[in-house]
């Protein structure tokens, strides 16, 4: 299973390939509220009632560069952890 995450929706680059340079929408991080209900409802109980399978890979972008965003290790932590 992947989780793929867009948690932030902006990016540092304009590569041709990329929809993200053209995209009309506000350019933000993604809010700390919406992080902690997405890793609660639903990445940390499909972990815990899969445990017998692989871990879910978290995959923290789409069309943004996580790595702008300097809270990402604290956002990740908590997956470990569960």
């Amino acid at each position: 299973m992947n989780f793929q995450i867009e948690t932030v929706s902006f990016c540092d680059l304009t590569c041709t390939e990329c929809p993200n340079w053209m995209m009309k929408r506000k350019r933000q991080f993604m809010s700390r509220e919406t992080w902690d209900v997405i890793l609660n409802r639903y990445v940390i109980p499909y972990k815990s009632l899969n445990a017998h399978l692989s871990p879910p890979t978290i995959i923290p972008h789409k069309d943004g560069e996580p790595r702008l965003n300097k809270r990402l290790p604290d956002l990740l932590a908590p997956i470990a952890d569960a």
